[in-house]
């Protein structure tokens, strides 16, 4: 598949029709004090100045992988801006699995680079986001976020997750939240493509 296509069609028909959101929906364990939170006071900051890319989801609640219940839940998710990332988004695949790798591992055994990242991955409560600075398998060195995200099921082909790459919308020069980019701007072939 040809992803820099599928995401400039995403990208057009989103600024043909610029998302605009009321509300979403809060699950009951959500507080203001949890930084997931942030989404519900950013997001017409994050629709108004939002672009398009891809992200990687380095892991997220069990629940989201299963229809039901039909309930809403974080994950946490890695993209960058880089222009590789934008023709092939399978470049983060391999730093999202070695993240994901040492999660089971002692500190001692995560590389020193790597172990702020793991903790908040063990911690489900951890909110932490890092921007940094790596490599992914041949790739060059890229910037690169992780972050936790709220996964709104409603934006998702299917209503749960199948596929690891998904496109996102995130304003990092105006606001710290990133969302699932709702799949009324997926392309065919994307949601075709999602969950092979």
């Amino acid at each position: 598949m040809d992803y820099q296509k599928e995401l400039e069609e995403m990208r057009a028909r989103y600024a043909d029709k610029p998302l605009f959101l009321k509300t979403l929906p809060c699950p009951e364990w959500m507080t203001p004090k949890d930084a997931l939170y942030s989404i519900y006071k950013e997001k017409s900051t994050l629709c108004t100045h939002g672009k398009i890319y891809y992200g990687y989801i380095v892991q997220a609640n069990e629940i989201l992988f299963r229809y039901f219940p039909q309930t809403n839940h974080p994950a946490n998710l890695i993209y960058t801006t880089d222009p590789l990332a934008e023709r092939n988004p399978w470049v983060l695949r391999q730093f999202a699995h070695t993240l994901f790798y040492y999660k089971d591992k002692t500190e001692q055994d995560t590389p020193q680079e790597l172990r702020e990242i793991v903790a908040v991955i063990r911690d489900e409560m951890d909110r932490s986001s890092f921007s940094f600075r790596a490599s992914s398998g041949d790739s060059p060195v890229m910037d690169m976020t992780f972050l936790a995200l709220m996964v709104f099921r409603k934006h998702l082909p299917k209503r749960t997750l199948k596929g690891s790459v998904v496109p996102i919308i995130t304003a990092p020069e105006y606001c710290k939240s990133v969302m699932i980019l709702p799949k009324k701007y997926w392309t065919k072939a994307l949601i075709e493509d999602w969950g092979k």
